[in-house]
């Protein structure tokens, strides 16, 4: 948690790992799930941001496949 009570993310090795779920309470974006709790867009934007500048990849796999 930093010092002003606001937490925060850590990503180990610099891989964030999560799932996508549907959000009832917006159908055109689905939730980020990352440790078992849901993160909006927006939220994960901000979790991203200190990251500006690298490359990112997205990998989509199937959970039989996992």
């Amino acid at each position: 948690m930093f010092p002003s009570g606001q937490p925060y993310l850590s990503s180990r090795d610099m891989v964030l790992k999560g799932m996508l779920q549907y959000d009832p309470s917006d159908e055109e974006l689905p939730l980020m799930v990352i440790d078992g709790q849901p993160y909006s867009w927006e939220a994960v934007g901000r979790m991203l941001s200190a990251f500006e500048g690298f490359h990112v990849t997205i990998e989509m796999a199937d959970l039989a496949d996992v």
